[in-house]
């Protein structure tokens, strides 16, 4: 007569169903990548990766405490389980951690009294995605004070119609995407661009304003996160990504 000892279930399955997760969550964000979508098909794809992630390492640990109370088999499946799920899980708690700490920067401008307000014609609003923010940031919160602090306007030596095409030189180099383009009779201007993160492609809109000074010309920015403060990428550091981008081309 042979004899099988019992196994644990929850534990053996466990690591299928985290090696399961863990691969639709990399297919989301390579369809993100490289796929025509938007971005909410995007997050459902990678929110149901880290949900079976989650069940896996529920189910894991079930497992090993059934091993540990019961003394079945499969301790192992279970451990293989635990550590595939909890590295499929590590990328939203460093998120969830980044998101705590970083002040709101939904809706942030380097003019706070009088920030570029976005254009309402028909291809900046297509390019918005049908979108149409309010004429001004929301009032700005203590928690953005440090935020708001680094996001300073930057002075040009140069012509404003210059210091105009310099910004739209440094926004394409830096990959964003043109949308609307506007004169103005004093010679500044501002224009309108969608910038994406990096791994996900999430847009944020970005409007860009020239106006002369006695020097030369103010190069003003605010920047409009989709989706809040859980939107990838500093609305900060998008606009100090544009600000080198612009001394870069000045000098060249």
């Amino acid at each position: 007569m042979r004899l099988t000892e019992s196994r644990t279930r929850a534990g053996g399955f466990s690591p299928k169903l985290a090696w399961f997760g863990l691969f639709v969550t990399i297919g989301g964000v390579l369809t993100a990548q490289f796929g025509e979508v938007g971005p909410w098909p995007v997050i459902a794809v990678i929110c149901a990766g880290w949900a079976l992630s989650a069940i896996a390492l529920l189910l894991a640990i079930i497992g090993l405490v059934v091993v540990w109370r019961q003394g079945l088999r499969g301790g192992v499946a279970a451990m293989h389980g635990l550590v595939v799920s909890c590295l499929a899980l590590a990328w939203p708690a460093i998120l969830a951690g980044q998101i705590w700490r970083a002040p709101d920067q939904t809706d942030i401008s380097t003019d706070t009294f009088s920030p570029p307000a976005f254009a309402t014609t028909a291809g900046a609003v297509a390019g918005r995605g049908g979108l149409i923010p309010p004429l001004a940031p929301p009032v700005q919160r203590p928690s953005q004070d440090q935020a708001r602090l680094m996001a300073l306007p930057l002075f040009l030596d140069q012509q404003p119609a210059e210091a105009l095409k310099a910004a739209e030189t440094a926004a394409r180099t830096l990959g964003w995407t043109l949308t609307d383009i506007a004169g103005a009779p004093d010679g500044g201007g501002q224009f309108e661009a969608v910038a994406r993160s990096d791994l996900l492609r999430f847009p944020q809109y970005v409007a860009v304003r020239v106006r002369p000074t006695a020097d030369g010309a103010q190069l003003d920015v605010r920047v409009l996160s989709v989706f809040g403060r859980y939107s990838p990428g500093s609305g900060v550091q998008r606009i100090l990504n544009l600000h080198e981008a612009v001394q870069a081309v000045d000098e060249g």
